[in-house]
């Protein structure tokens, strides 16, 4: 049985138990997680490609997400994770057609690599609020686990079969 209600309410409830206090960290990981969805629509969707106003959109919505004030006190912490994010994700999408079976599983993996920004912000948020490095890494280590597992049960059906 797919465990994507809990896991996802699991994920949610952790986010927001790390994030509680910092609303502009849940609206940076909100907005980050619509920007790179609306990315991916792009990719996968022809009608979108053609479709002047939902570009619009996504270019204002990346204007708004890598101008907010909580990306840029931390942009140089985050800029490598959104570089490295976006270059991840092209290559999942070089191989998830690829004849090498290899190429199709990794790239099956690969497409996950959004839920690093999630994992990045909760650890530094919780580095900044506690002043402990330490507690920041476990709770970036508990978020991204779970990240992982709903990445898994968002994108694959009860035998595991990419959807």
């Amino acid at each position: 049985m797919n465990p994507l209600p809990e896991v996802s309410e699991q994920l949610l409830a952790l986010v927001h138990k790390h994030l509680a206090n910092r609303p502009d960290a849940l609206w940076f990981l909100r907005t980050y997680s619509d920007y790179c969805h609306a990315i991916d629509d792009i990719v996968d969707v022809p009608a979108l490609r053609a479709d002047n106003e939902f570009i619009g959109r996504v270019l204002d919505m990346a204007l708004e997400l890598f101008s907010s004030d909580f990306y840029a006190a931390r942009r140089a912490k985050l800029y490598a994770i959104v570089k490295n994010v976006q270059n991840t994700y092209m290559d999942s999408v070089r191989w998830e057609s690829s004849d090498e079976n290899w190429q199709r599983t990794v790239s099956d993996v690969l497409r996950c690599c959004a839920h690093d920004m999630t994992a990045t912000v909760v650890e530094l948020v919780v580095t900044e609020q506690t002043g402990d490095f330490q507690a920041g890494y476990n709770a970036k280590r508990e978020v991204s686990l779970l990240c992982r597992m709903n990445s898994w049960t968002q994108h694959h059906d009860d035998e595991g079969k990419a959807i």
